[in-house]
């Protein structure tokens, strides 16, 4: 991220007029210490719109741009986001059974693109990602994805524990990935609406999120390598999941 780098805007009133417009923006940082009413209402705004705000040294502001930012510097999306209470009842309408895709602590861009990309090609709905904690949509995943992150929807959240209480009071089915599972995909048969969730390579998939998933699986292996990048973890269980009843 450079100097000149287009995605970037800066200046109180043109973030402002930004959120107005409702442009997607990936995050705002502010710098520590700010004051006065237009820079309240601004990180105000930027809450309720569920753009995550971060409040950082000068010095960083500084670094980013050679404009005056008057202490604010905003991350503009390369896609517009959609809303996840919108678009499952439009799948709904068309009579398709919705299958979609939330990531929890993805946050490499590379494999995050991947992931989209493979998302598009198994006939995904939409992908669900969090506000915070997740890889940023830039020009890289979006060449990764091969333009999938242009198609596929991409629906921003505050907390994906949220997301999955909708889903169920859509009847649709979480399942989380799990190493630690039981049951293998290759032994277990789907019907119907469902969301898989991969979590990070490092942690995997949250606890909170373990908890309220409604099934889990996991890749059966023979190798000596006992675990799977979680791109290709994701292709798979997509696979499995395109092939419901």
């Amino acid at each position: 991220m450079g100097k000149n780098d287009k995605t970037l805007i800066s200046g109180i009133h043109t973030c402002i007029e930004a959120l107005e417009n409702e442009t997607s923006l990936d995050k705002l940082l502010v710098k520590k210490g700010s004051t006065g009413d237009n820079m309240r209402r601004l990180v105000s705004m930027a809450k309720t719109m569920n753009v995550p705000v971060q409040f950082v040294p000068q010095e960083k502001l500084d670094r980013m741009t050679d404009l005056n930012h008057q202490g604010v510097v905003a991350l503009m999306s390369l896609i517009p986001y959609h809303n996840l209470e919108e678009i499952v009842p439009q799948i709904i309408e068309r009579g398709e059974e919705p299958l979609g895709l939330i990531l929890d602590g993805v946050t490499d861009v590379r494999n995050f693109g991947a992931i989209c990309r493979t998302a598009e090609c198994f006939g995904a709905h939409f992908v669900v990602i969090p506000s915070q904690g997740a890889a940023r949509i830039n020009s890289e995943a979006i060449r990764i994805s091969s333009g999938a992150l242009h198609s596929i929807p991409i629906c921003k959240v505050p907390h994906l524990l949220d997301a999955v209480h909708f889903l169920h009071a859509s009847d649709i089915k979480v399942c989380c990935a799990s190493e630690k599972s039981d049951s293998s995909i290759s032994k277990t048969k789907i019907t119907g609406p469902l969301a898989i969730v991969m979590g990070s390579e490092d942690k995997g998939v949250s606890p909170s999120l373990l908890k309220n998933s409604d099934f889990q699986v996991k890749i059966p292996m023979s190798g000596s390598v006992s675990s799977l990048n979680v791109g290709v973890a994701a292709g798979i269980l997509l696979y499995w999941a395109s092939q419901r009843g």
